[in-house]
């Protein structure tokens, strides 16, 4: 039997209960990420500030149809700034209703470390996924199937 894949799993742990879930007699990785959360990087501080900055000054928006605009506005890549507006969402700093995103109360967030959120860490994972499988030598693979099957 052989495993097939189409995109890199969320996390390598699920690729690697996939390999040792069964003996595979071959592996097809047939990887494509349509936005690729490795090549995008993650967003550094100051673009979490300089999206912060700029959601105090806005009136309540529609993120969908705006999310191209404020990435070309700030310079963000808009994988990034999807993943920020997450990360601001879970960290309670905006609420986000039907598509519409507001910015809450300020005095609620302070001392909130983005990076211990869900959705940063859940972000990570994926890029390190993408990293390790899709943009990976075959050797580089190849080995790290054998170190997780021994």
């Amino acid at each position: 039997q052989g495993l097939v894949l189409l995109e890199p799993p969320k996390q390598m742990s699920d690729f690697d209960q996939l390999v040792l879930g069964q003996d595979w007699q071959a592996f097809y990785l047939v990887l494509y990420a349509q936005e690729s959360k490795y090549l995008a990087g993650l967003p550094q501080r100051a673009d979490f500030a300089k999206l912060y900055r700029w959601l105090v000054s806005q009136e309540p928006f529609n993120l969908r149809a705006r999310l191209a605009e404020i990435s070309q506005g700030l310079a963000i890549n808009p994988v990034q700034l999807k993943l920020m507006f997450h990360v601001f969402y879970e960290a309670g700093f905006v609420s986000i209703q039907e598509g519409q995103v507001a910015v809450q109360d300020a005095s609620r967030h302070q001392n909130t470390n983005l990076e211990e959120t869900a959705a940063y860490r859940a972000y990570q994972a994926a890029m390190d996924s993408e990293e390790a499988l899709v943009f990976a030598t075959l050797d580089q693979i190849k080995e790290y199937v054998k170190r997780i099957r021994s």
